[in-house]
């Protein structure tokens, strides 16, 4: 059976968080509104572009109904558009990716952003890696339902038992629980190393060399 590779792409694989507060920062100012500084709007970011926007719009004391969050979305995306590609991957990711792929591994990955920010931000970042596929979450459900991925580990013709999902989130680990599939927590993404740990995944890796190393063991068993 074939073994594949599931990752998460912020705080994953990417550092995409100064983006996300750029065109974040230029919908705010755009629609003249209060900036918020980098620091504070990292704790805002992991859970997809709805739930920022209302921690946003929270933080600010605007309206937070559905429908102020629904009118905000498509002016952020617009805005998010103007920088989302000035992500770059972590060092060490892309001698991790290329390793599963050159062993056999089939590398995929899924995220919280909407689909027309994955594909070329994972092109950009992986010009000459072959990735399955990279998958957004819009109109999908959500993580950490499992259902996705699973209907992405079936497309690649490999089963649970022979999936690892990677990410540095609460609901990385929970979607990988929830899939039944080997669980592999990165802590220098955008969660508390102790969050992580209260989850008991199957792996944790607090740098991309361990991660190397985790994942060469998973490739050679």
């Amino acid at each position: 059976m074939k073994k594949i590779a599931v990752f998460d792409l912020d705080g994953t694989l990417a550092h995409t968080a100064p983006t996300l507060a750029a065109g974040m920062n230029i919908f705010l100012r755009e629609s003249g509104r209060e900036e918020i500084p980098y620091e504070l709007m990292k704790a805002f970011l992991g859970n997809g572009a709805r739930v920022l926007l209302n921690n946003v719009y929270e933080y600010l004391g605007l309206p937070r109904e559905k429908k102020d969050i629904d009118e905000a979305l498509e002016g952020f995306f617009v805005s998010y558009g103007q920088t989302f590609l000035d992500a770059e991957l972590y060092d060490g990711i892309e001698d991790t990716v290329r390793m599963l792929t050159d062993g056999g591994v089939s590398v995929g990955v899924l995220s919280n952003k909407p689909d027309r920010f994955v594909l070329p931000l994972v092109k950009k970042l992986f010009p000459d890696i072959p990735i399955a596929f990279a998958v957004g979450q819009t109109d999908r459900p959500r993580k950490p339902d499992p259902t996705v991925l699973l209907e992405l580990i079936a497309e690649a013709g490999s089963d649970v038992e022979h999936c690892v999902y990677i990410g540095d989130s609460d609901v990385d680990i929970k979607t990988a629980k929830n899939a039944r599939v080997t669980s592999c927590a990165v802590s220098w993404g955008y969660r508390p190393r102790d969050l992580l740990t209260e989850l008991s995944p199957d792996f944790i890796a607090d740098t991309p060399k361990e991660l190397f190393d985790i994942l060469k063991n998973f490739t050679q068993k």
